[in-house]
């Protein structure tokens, strides 16, 4: 700083003030001779070019007239030092926040144009993402353990959807997308069951790992079927299952990129019960065509259909052989799976005997029910 004539002799120090208020002297009493026109903002600028352990950017200034600091006067930095000097004293302390305390502070504060801008950017983002359906049932009836189960994964769905970051735009959660968790909920329902995604295992279908999570609780129970067991599902069942899903994976919300997890996921479970179905229907066609063919079936060990087991009748009386070709004709107009009642005519009315005749005219070959 020039050094002038004219000028007058005041005291400065540079206070760090750190946690709970410790102060700590990074630049203590110095005198130096001041210009009439000097501010504090300038004598500062002074100090920090002759230390260079003074980091602050941030410092408020005081005026007292002891060096103790007893009463003193906060001034702005934009006041000339002379003249304030002149009425509160000739003692001059800054007082600079330390480097963490200022870094805590800057991260605390923030401005109201942050908040507008972060809540707009956060509403952009959400109204870009759209919305999904809302769940089904209050709040405390979710928390019950009697929540119904098909409820429960209509809204294990919809949280399986919010993770992916999708949604429904313009209103159509109301509609396409109520639809969308619906569909996905009732065919989820009959396929989550532990024995029913095993027999897709066991024949090399595998269920989609998009609904994976899904698999940890039990929704349909069992136990709460007739019987403690659930029905089997027939190639029918499956069609419509498939149909259901081809639907909503046409939905135009579907087609584009954000949704395009979901839709794969949609896909690979509509091929895996069409396959599965195909299956079905493919063993119930070639047992019926065994039971319905004249030829002999093959034995299970050697796989040979010349090779047939015989077994010998007792019949002798032609009475018998009467009623046997009776029966016979009878069997052969019949429909396929059509139940008979002829045997209790021809059948011996003592019970062992009904049992051996029973026992010899049963089928010499294994058929697959």
């Amino acid at each position: 700083m020039e050094v002038e004539s004219e000028g007058e002799l005041l005291s400065f120090r540079i206070l760090e003030v750190g946690r709970f208020k410790k102060q700590k002297a990074t630049f203590n009493w110095h005198v130096l001779e001041v210009l009439p026109s000097v501010t504090f903002a300038s004598a500062l600028e002074a100090l920090q070019s002759r230390s260079e352990s003074i980091r602050s950017s941030e410092f408020r200034c005081f005026v007292s007239k002891e060096e103790s600091s007893g009463a003193r006067h906060e001034v702005p930095m934009t006041t000339r030092v002379v003249r304030c000097c002149e009425r509160f004293g000739q003692f001059v302390t800054f007082e600079a926040l330390s480097p963490e305390l200022q870094t805590e502070k800057e991260r605390s504060q923030v401005s109201a144009f942050d908040v507008l801008l972060s809540a707009s950017a956060a509403q952009r983002a959400a109204a870009a993402r759209g919305k999904l359906p809302a769940k089904k049932g209050s709040e405390a009836y979710q928390n019950q353990e009697n929540f119904r189960g098909d409820w429960r994964l209509y809204n294990a769905v919809i949280d399986l959807l919010s993770a992916e970051n999708v949604g429904f735009r313009n209103g159509c959660e109301q509609t396409a997308g109520k639809e969308l968790v619906g569909v996905l909920a009732d065919v989820l329902f009959e396929v989550l069951p532990r024995e029913r995604r095993k027999r897709l295992e066991d024949r090399g279908l595998h269920f989609p790992v998009f609904f994976q999570p899904l698999t940890t609780s039990l929704y349909n129970d069992p136990a709460k079927h007739r019987h403690g067991c659930l029905p089997q599902l027939t190639r029918a069942d499956l069609s419509r299952m498939v149909e259901k899903l081809l639907r909503v994976r046409g939905l135009p919300t579907l087609q584009s990129a954000s949704w395009g997890n979901v839709s794969a996921a949609i896909t690979a479970l509509a091929t895996c019960l069409d396959k599965y179905g195909k299956y079905l229907e493919t063993t119930t066609q070639r047992v019926n065509r065994m039971h319905q063919q004249m030829e002999p079936a093959r034995l299970p060990k050697t796989g040979e259909s010349d090779a047939v087991v015989r077994k010998e009748g007792c019949v002798r009386e032609l009475a018998l052989v009467a009623r046997y070709r009776a029966l016979e004709e009878a069997l052969a107009a019949s429909e396929p799976y059509q139940k008979a009642f002829f045997v209790n005519d021809v059948a011996p009315a003592d019970r062992r005997q009904r049992y051996r005749y029973a026992h010899e005219i049963q089928l010499p070959f294994a058929v697959e029910l």
